[in-house]
This record gives C-alpha cells, sequence and structure tokens, in this order.
C-alpha cells in the first residue's frame, strides 16, 4: 500500500478541511511530523486508520469522540484517502456518527456513520461499494491485513515499541495469534480438548446405560445388582429366563383346559337365551297388536274424510277459475275508482294554477321599467365600487408603512446590541488556548491513574482468587491421604480375600485325597502331612469384587492426584498473574500480596483520582462553556450580518412603499370627481341597487314557474281522462267473464253430488292433508298385517315348550371366566417379563462392545489432547510451536537490523529454556550480548538499547507479515515514537536505517521532538496551533 492523498474535515482538533497530498513529497520519501504537543499530530495516523477500518489507531481512542470540539454543527466530519496497491488506485470516503441540524423545524438528528470505496477505472474513480460492511471487507481483501495486523506493520502508536520486546511470553502471544491468525490452530487444540471430554463423558453414558439396562429386570430381593459383576449378572439373568419359560409352558396347558369348559357353557347358554328372548317377543307383540286395535275407529273415520277430499280435488280446477275472474273484476273496480279521484284533483288544481298565472301576467309592464332603470344605475355603481377600493387600498398601504418604519428602527437598536456582544465573546475566546492545554495535561493524568487503578483492582482479584486456591490446595492434600489410606486398605483387603480362597481350594484339595491314590499336585501316593480343618470357601465372585474394589479406589486416587496437580498449575500460574500486575504499577509494592494491604492502595489511588477527575470536570465544563460560547459566537457573527442585509432590504421597501402611497391618493381623487352628486351613501346606494335586482329576479322566477306548472296539469288532465275511458270498457268485459265462469262451477256441483258450495268447501282439502291422511292409514294396514306374521310364528316357536332359567348357567360362566382372565393376566405378565429380560441380554452384549470401543477411542484421542495442549516434554502447545516458526521468521529479519543499530553488539534469539510450574514455553525472548558472550533477559536492555531492539523487531515483524500475506507490498510505514532516548550515535544509527527503509521506496513518516531529526529530515509535515483548530501543511 502506498499513501497518495488525505483529506479530512472537522475532525479531531482539525476545524477546517486539510489536504495532504503525500505525492508532493517526491524523492523525499522520509517526512518527519512535527508540532507541539496535543496540536494533532496522531491524529494524522488516527484519519488514516478510520478511514480504512472505521477505527482510530490507538487502543485508548474512541472513533465516535473523534469530530471537532471546534466545529459547529453545520459542518460535516469526514475523512477521504487515497491509496494505490500495485497497479490500482483507491479512493475512501468514512463519516463517524455526527449529529447535524435539521432539514426542516429546529434542533438536531443523529445521522448514522457512512462508508463509500471508490476505484479508479480509466482516470475516473468509481464506486464499487457503498455500505460499511462491504467497505470494510473489500479493504481487508486489498491490503491484506486486518486492523490488528495494519497497526503493527504500518502504524507503531505511541508506546507499542517498548511493548513488542518487554511483553511476557503470553501477551506476545496475543500479538502473533492476532498477526498470524492462528487461531485455526489453537480451535484444533480445544477440538482435541473437547472431542477427549466429549469421549470421557460419553463413556461415562455408556455405563450408566449399562447400569440402567440392570435396572430394568425386576431382580429378586436378595440380589444387589451393584454387588455383582457383569457375568455374574449374565449368568442370574439366563436362570431367570429358563424360569420363567416354565412358567409360561404351564400357564398355556391350564388355559386350553378352561377354554374347553367355557366353550361347552357358552353354547348351553346360547341355546336357552334364544329360547328366552322368543317367549319375551311373542309378550311384546300380543300388546303391541292390542295397541294397534284400539286406533281402528279413528283409521275409519280418517278413511271418509279422504274419500270426501279426494272427490272435492276434482271441482278444485272451476272454482279456482271462478274466484280468480270475481278477484280480477274486483282489482280493476278499485283501480277505476282511484283514477277517477285523480281526474277531479287534477282538473281542480289546473283551474287554480290558470288564475295565479293570469294575475302575474298583468305586472309584466311594470318590471319592465325596472329593468331599465337598473341598467343606467349599473355603470355609476362601477365607478362609485372603483373609489371605494383604492381608498382602502390607501388606508392599508398607510398602515403598512408605518409598521415598517417602526421594524426598521427596532432592528438598529438590535444590530448595535449584537456588535456589543460579539466584540466580549471575542475577548473571551481568546483565553481558550492556554485553558485547553491545561486540560489535556490533567486528562493525561487521569489516564494514568484509571490504569494504574485497573491494575490495582485486578491484582487484589487476582490475589483473592491466588488465597482461595490455596485454600482448596490444602483441603484436596487432606481428601488425597484419606484416598491413599483407602487404597492400602483395599488392597489389604484384597491380599486376605486371596489367601483365603486359596487356602479354601487347598482343604477341598485335602478332604478329596485317598491314601494309595496319586496327588493331583504332586503325584504322591503318600500323604503324611495331610489334615482335615474346618475353613470357610471364598467364592470366585467375592474375590473378583475385592479386586474391583482396589482398581476403583486406586483409579479414584490417580483421578485426585491429577486433579492436585492441575490446581497447582492454576495456583502457579495466578502467582505470576498477581507478580506481573504488581511489577506494572510499581516495582516497590511488586511483592505485595496482602488484600487489605492493595485494598489501602486503591483507595489511596481512588481518592487522587476523584481530585484529578474534578478538575478534569471543571475544565470540560469550562471546555463546554467555551465551545458553546464559541457556537453562540458563530450564529451572532452570522446573525449580525444577516441583520444588516435585512435593514438595507427593508430600506428599500419603505422607499418603493412611499411611492405606492403618493400614486393612490392622486388614484383617489380623480375618482371622486367623477362620482354622482347624491345626499345617499355608498352602502345605502349599493343596498336600493341591489334591492332592486332581487325583486325582478324573483319575479322572473315566479313567472316562468307558473307558466311551466299551468302547462303541466293540462297535459296531466288529459292523459287521465284517456286512462278512465279505457279502464270502463275492460272492467265491462271482465264482468261478462265473471259470469260465464259462475255458471260452470255450479253445473259442476250439481254433477258431483254436492249439495252446496259450503259442503264443497267443508270437503276441501289441501293436497299435503290428503297425502298424510294416505300414509297414515297405510302405515296402520301395514302394521297390522307385519305383527300377525310375527304372532304366527313366534307361536310356532314356542309351542310345547317351558320358560327357561339362564341365571345359575351365567354364574357358573362367570366364574370359569374370571379364573382364565386371571391365568392370561399372569401368562402375559410372564411373557413380557421374558421379553423384556430377551430384550435387555441383546442391549447388555451391544453395550458391552460399544463400550470396548469407546475405551479405546478414548485413550487415543485424549492422548493427542494433551500432546496439542502441551503436555510434553517440551511444554509447547501445537499453536505456540507454529507461533515459535513465525517469530524465529522474525527474528532473523530483525537481527539483520538490530547488528547494524548495535555495532554487532547484540542479538535477539527465542529461549528454548522449558517453563517451570507448568508454565508454557516457547515464546519467551533473550538477548545475546556479544560483548560478554553472555545471554541474558531483553528485559534487561537499556531504554536506548530496547528502542532499537524494537525498532528491529517492528521492521523484522513487518517484512515476515509482508513474506506471509501473498506478497503484499507495504510501501508506507508511520512511526510514533519519540526517539528521545538515544544517544547521538545511536540516533544517527537509527536515522540511517531508516533513510535505507526510504530508499526502497517507501514512504516513511515519524513524529518526533528530537532537534536532530528535525535537521536530518528535510520533508516535514508541520502541525500549527490556533484558538480555531489545528492546520496541517507539508514545508520543504
Amino acid at each position: 500500500m502506498r499513501t497518495l492523498f488525505l483529506e479530512f474535515q472537522a475532525f479531531g482538533p482539525y476545524k477546517h478541511k486539510q489536504t495532504l497530498d503525500f505525492t508532493e513529497l517526491g524523492e523525499e520519501s522520509l517526512f518527519l511530523i512535527t508540532g507541539p504537543t496535543g496540536a494533532g499530530k496522531t491524529t494524522i495516523f488516527d484519519a488514516i486508520c478510520f478511514s480504512l477500518y472505521g477505527k482510530a489507531s490507538g487502543t485508548d481512542r474512541d472513533h465516535d469522540t473523534l469530530r471537532s470540539d471546534f466545529s459547529s454543527h453545520d459542518t460535516d466530519t469526514f475523512v477521504r484517502f487515497t491509496f494505490s496497491v500495485g497497479d490500482e488506485t483507491y479512493r475512501v470516503l468514512r463519516k463517524p456518527k455526527q449529529w447535524i441540524p435539521k432539514l426542516r423545524g429546529e434542533g438536531l438528528k443523529e445521522e448514522p456513520a457512512t462508508a463509500v470505496l471508490e476505484t479508479c477505472i480509466d482516470g475516473a474513480f468509481v464506486v464499487t461499494e457503498s455500505k460499511i460492511n462491504e467497505v470494510n471487507d473489500k479493504i481487508k481483501r486489498v491490503l491484506g491485513l486486518d486492523y490488528d495486523q495494519f497497526l503493527k506493520m504500518i502504524m507503531i502508536p505511541q508506546g507499542e515499541f517498548r511493548r513488542l520486546i518487554s511483553e511476557n511470553s503470553q501477551e506476545r502471544e496475543q500479538i502473533l495469534q492476532k498477526l498470524f491468525q492462528t487461531a485455526k490452530y489453537a480451535e484444533l487444540q480445544d477440538y482435541f480438548k473437547d472431542k477427549a471430554k466429549e469421549q470421557a463423558q460419553q463413556l461415562a453414558d455408556l455405563q450408566q446405560r449399562l447400569q440402567f439396562e440392570w435396572q430394568r429386570i425386576p431382580w429378586d430381593s436378595e440380589v444387589e445388582v451393584d454387588q455383582l459383576t457383569t457375568t455374574q449378572l449374565i449368568e442370574r439373568l439366563e436362570t431367570k429366563m429358563r424360569e420363567t419359560k416354565q412358567h409360561i409352558q404351564h400357564n398355556e396347558t391350564k388355559q386350553t383346559e378352561l377354554k374347553q369348559s367355557m366353550d361347552q357353557k357358552n353354547r348351553a347358554l346360547q341355546h336357552q337365551t334364544h329360547l328366552l328372548e322368543a317367549f319375551s317377543d311373542y309378550e311384546t307383540k300380543q300388546q303391541e297388536l292390542a295397541v294397534l286395535l284400539e286406533k281402528e275407529p279413528e283409521i275409519t273415520k280418517k278413511r271418509q274424510t279422504l274419500e270426501a277430499a279426494e272427490k272435492a280435488a276434482t271441482l278444485d280446477y272451476y272454482y279456482q277459475d271462478y274466484q280468480s275472474r270475481k278477484q280480477e273484476v274486483q282489482n280493476k273496480s278499485t283501480e277505476r275508482d282511484t283514477v277517477l279521484k285523480k281526474v277531479a284533483n287534477v282538473t281542480q288544481a289546473f283551474h287554480e294554477q290558470q288564475a295565479e298565472f293570469d294575475r302575474l301576467h298583468k305586472q309584466v309592464d311594470t318590471f319592465d321599467s325596472v329593468k331599465d332603470d337598473l341598467k343606467a344605475a349599473k355603470q355609476q355603481r362601477e365607478d362609485w365600487l372603483t373609489y371605494e377600493k383604492k381608498t382602502d387600498s390607501l388606508i392599508e398601504q398607510g398602515n403598512h408603512l408605518r409598521t415598517l418604519t417602526e421594524t426598521y428602527e427596532e432592528k438598529q437598536a438590535t444590530l448595535s446590541t449584537l456588535a456589543t456582544a460579539i466584540k466580549e465573546k471575542e475577548v473571551i475566546l481568546n483565553a481558550r488556548h492556554e485553558m485547553e492545554a491545561s486540560y489535556l495535561k490533567v486528562l493525561n493524568e487521569q489516564e494514568k491513574q484509571e490504569t494504574v487503578l485497573k491494575k490495582l483492582s485486578e491484582a487484589k482479584t487476582a490475589t483473592q482468587t491466588l488465597a482461595q486456591l490455596r485454600k482448596t490446595y490444602k483441603d484436596e492434600q487432606t481428601q488425597l491421604q484419606s484416598f491413599e489410606t483407602a487404597v492400602e486398605k483395599a488392597k489389604q483387603k484384597e491380599t486376605e480375600t486371596d489367601k483365603r480362597w486359596r487356602d479354601g481350594y487347598a482343604n477341598r484339595l485335602k478332604e478329596a485325597l485317598s491314601s494309595g491314590e496319586p496327588c493331583p499336585v504332586c503325584g504322591s501316593k503318600e500323604h503324611p502331612g495331610a489334615r482335615h480343618t474346618q475353613v470357610a470357601l471364598v467364592s470366585d465372585a467375592v474375590l473378583q469384587a475385592a479386586k474391583t474394589d482396589r482398581e476403583q479406589k486406586e483409579q479414584a486416587l490417580r483421578q485426585k492426584q491429577a486433579e492436585l496437580a492441575e490446581l497447582k498449575l492454576k495456583g502457579t500460574y495466578q502467582r505470576e498473574k498477581v507478580d506481573g500486575l504488581l511489577k506494572d504499577v510499581s516495582k516497590d509494592n511488586a511483592s505485595t500480596s496482602d488484600v487489605s494491604a492493595l485494598q489501602e492502595w486503591i483507595d489511596e489511588r481512588e481518592a487522587q483520582l476523584t481530585d484529578v477527575k474534578k478538575e478534569v470536570k471543571h475544565y470540560e465544563e469550562q471546555k463546554r462553556r467555551l465551545s458553546e460560547l464559541g457556537t453562540t459566537l458563530e450564529k451572532e457573527t452570522k446573525q449580525y450580518s444577516n441583520l444588516e442585509a435585512e435593514l438595507n432590504a427593508l430600506m428599500d421597501t419603505i422607499v418603493k412603499e412611499k411611492e405606492t402611497v403618493q400614486k393612490l391618493e392622486t388614484e383617489c381623487e380623480l375618482l371622486k370627481q367623477r362620482l354622482p352628486i347624491a345626499e345617499m351613501t355608498f352602502r345605502q346606494f349599493e343596498a336600493q341597487f341591489k334591492d332592486k335586482q332581487t325583486k325582478l329576479k324573483t319575479f322572473e322566477i315566479e313567472y316562468e314557474q307558473a307558466d311551466k306548472k299551468r302547462r303541466q296539469l293540462e297535459t296531466d288532465k288529459q292523459t287521465l281522462e284517456t286512462e278512465l275511458n279505457s279502464l270502463t270498457r275492460y272492467l265491462t268485459e271482465l264482468r261478462e267473464k265473471e259470469t260465464d265462469r259462475q255458471a260452470a262451477f255450479q253445473q259442476q256441483l250439481i254433477d258431483s253430488a254436492f249439495h252446496s258450495e259450503a259442503d264443497f268447501l267443508t270437503a276441501r282439502q289441501p293436497a299435503d292433508v290428503r297425502e298424510t291422511l294416505k300414509r297414515e292409514i297405510q302405515t296402520f294396514d301395514e302394521a297390522r298385517q307385519t305383527l300377525a306374521v310375527h304372532i304366527n310364528t313366534l307361536t310356532d316357536r314356542i309351542n310345547d315348550q317351558e320358560k327357561p332359567d339362564i341365571a345359575p348357567l351365567k354364574a357358573e360362566l362367570s366364574v370359569l371366566d374370571e379364573r382364565y382372565n386371571t391365568l392370561v393376566k399372569e401368562t402375559t405378565r410372564l411373557e413380557e417379563l421374558f421379553e423384556l429380560m430377551a430384550q435387555v441380554r441383546k442391549k447388555v452384549n451391544q453395550q458391552l462392545d460399544t463400550i470396548k470401543q469407546a475405551e479405546q477411542q478414548y485413550q487415543t484421542i485424549k492422548k493427542l489432547a494433551d500432546l496439542s495442549r502441551g503436555e510434553n516434554h517440551l511444554k509447547l502447545s501445537f499453536e505456540r510451536f507454529v507461533l515459535s516458526s513465525f517469530l524465529d521468521d522474525i527474528l532473523v529479519k530483525a537481527n539483520q537490523r538490530l547488528v547494524e543499530l548495535t555495532d554487532y553488539r547484540y542479538q535477539l534469539r527465542r529461549s528454548h529454556e522449558i517453563a517451570k510450574r507448568g508454565a508454557q514455553s516457547g515464546l519467551d525472548l533473550e538477548v545475546i550480548d556479544h560483548h560478554t558472550s553472555k545471554v541474558r533477559s531483553v528485559k534487561t536492555l537499556s531504554g536506548g538499547e530496547g528502542f532499537k531492539a524494537s525498532l528491529s523487531l517492528a521492521l523484522g515483524m513487518a517484512d515476515v507479515v509482508q513474506a506471509y500475506s501473498g506478497g503484499i507490498q507495504l510501501d508506507t510505514l508511520f512511526i510514533d515514537e519519540g526517539f528521545g532516548t538515544l544517544d547521538d550515535i545511536s540516533l544517527e544509527q537509527a536515522i540511517n536505517t531508516l533513510k535505507g527503509l526510504s530508499q526502497k521506496n517507501r514512504i516513511l513518516g515519524i513524529i518526533s521532538h528530537v532537534p536532530q531529526l528535525k535537521e536530518e529530515i528535510y520533508a516535514k509535515l508541520d502541525i500549527t496551533t490556533s484558538p480555531n483548530g489545528s492546520d496541517a501543511a507539508f514545508s520543504f
């Protein structure tokens, strides 16, 4: 990466827009960044780092606070950085989160952070990414470096030089992890560790599941599963399965015998039950027949009603036709009467409307003369109306002119007041620079106090943890003794049990010996020493149990010893952590381990920090007030300019308004001369004119409406008279048809033997009623016939037989059924038990095979986990092994420069000493002093020597990371360090080394206050300060 251009505005102490063209350096690629303390030298680094990664270059600077305190809310904060990588040129624009004025209304709104990346294509920049995450990812891919690598390789902030060599092994490991991204190796270590833990848990789960399978079997009360071996449990299970199978076969034989007896009884019960049902059905059908015969008179009456209704249904057509014609005559007669009334009403209304029209027609001549008068008065009204409007405008313009004059005088007074206030604020703001210098000094002190207090708190917590670890270690040691005692007792018990087992079998052998027969052990036929004694025989199971108990206790002891070793390792690490924290705070208190002493020290530091915070708060309050004063001054200055412009514009408006008033006065005087001389006012004239207009309009409307209504009534009268004549003729025809239909209906009554129309109407029934009567009669007949058939059939069936009693037979069957069900339940229970035992036996065999495989896998993965975590003779983990290889490459590059800077006196190397007390090895640094031919710690180097070693290590680190990052060319390097610890010779050597780097086409920027550097380095980036912020520019 090569730096080309940098632009930023309202960023840090820079209020105004700054543009830095690095191409102006030309051949002078080594330049010095110089300026007073707090001017913003490091801010140049912050701007570059923020543009690329959205973060500042230092860990103690928050990117949300990078906006300049000097700038107003109207000024936009941004950083635009142009750089090249190889043949490609890029430009990135980034803005932090900031508050800006609202587009509408008053107040501020929060604008989110933004980022845009452009690529130069054919000489023009084209936007390629516009989202923050996409911009960040693209820049990482282009540079080949993430944020942490960038800081280590291209920007080395203040305080980072000494850290490169003074950090302890653990901190150096964290740096190298970030630089070379070796998290995957640590993940592999964790994978093996987690896998081993997972495998151990899986093995324990398998053992637990095996125990669960044994617990599923309902053993006899005297069987204790926990006290028996797996082999003994399998033998017990086989015996129990054989016994259960025999019980099942015995029960099945009894079930067959009971089933045959129950079938015989069921057949007899079925026959008697059918006969009893026949007797019951016969009695029920007889009762149903008696009930049905009681309804026969009612059915006879319904038959007669249905017969009359069927005969009346044949006359229904003639009756309906006659009634329809009769209804038509009634309807048309009513309609004719209604039209006759309408004709009378319309005729009367027509005569009344004709009279009203004649009355209005007589007034036509009178209103014609009114129309002529209105025409003449219309012109006079228009002149008078124009005069009134001009007069009103004259009054309004006069009032407006007076208002403008008063406003002008008020604004003049405000302008004078603003001028005085601006002068006062400018005097106060001139002292702002001195206050900010004091503020920065106190703020630095606060940061130092907070850092010390934080480390003291961490030291206190670590000391408490250490004390707890020591207490736990002592408790575990006590428990370890009890475990060792238990192992000794288990061994003694196993030895005694083994002796009793051997004695028992020896006694058995003695009892089996007979005189003259050879001994199965020695072959002798004489047994002079054989004596019979009473010795209790110890079984193999008891001997195996004693052996298992001893093995379990030894395993528990080994586990406890491992836990104690791990606890000791934790305590050692915690002790080192406490020592390291206290050493960072103060060398005099490096050995302090008393929590109460640490607390007193913390209280003292907190009191000092409280005082410093009060000073910071005081200066921040002053700074806030000055900032508000500056904002107010800026607003008042802007307000003064705006008010001045408003006064000039207002004066122009007043001059124009005066000219308008004079013109209106002249026009009103001319119009007044043309008005008619009359005693009435314009309002009276206007009222009289409108009254005549209203009366004329009302008359014209009334006349037109009266004529229209008269003609409409005449038309309605003629229409109704025509309709009346048509209805009269149609009514006569309908009455003739009614008479014909009546005669036809009377003839049908006579032919059907109905005596009168009333008899016909009585017999007449609706179709649904007739249908209901038919269904009721048919249902009655069918039910009577069906009952007769059933009764005859049942009579033949029960003839010559007695009604049976089935209760005794049911009782016998109930007893048999209960015995059978009990036996079935018992058999089912035994079969389920047998199936359960078969399943357990199968699963136990599977579990034993699985446990054997799991144990083998666990031993393999545990060895890998221990090896990768550094549990080896080198005390070197897998990740540290990889990191040590990278560190060796870095040291090769670093020593190439260090020997030049130190006249071949010093050379860095990685320590090969194995760490003590369980700590990790491989990343500690040592320095070889060729003057003394001794190796010592890098922490023993003086300030200047340490700076040389740090500079060499940083440059070597940049070379190695560049090589491991795909050959990326790092053409830019910034160093934020003072070089103040070097003597003249060392300083000259450092300058020569840096110049050597710049001769390799690298841009190298250095922050320093050393005068010799200002003389040696020709190109400078000067930072100047003022009450309005800082400014930056190159000088040569």
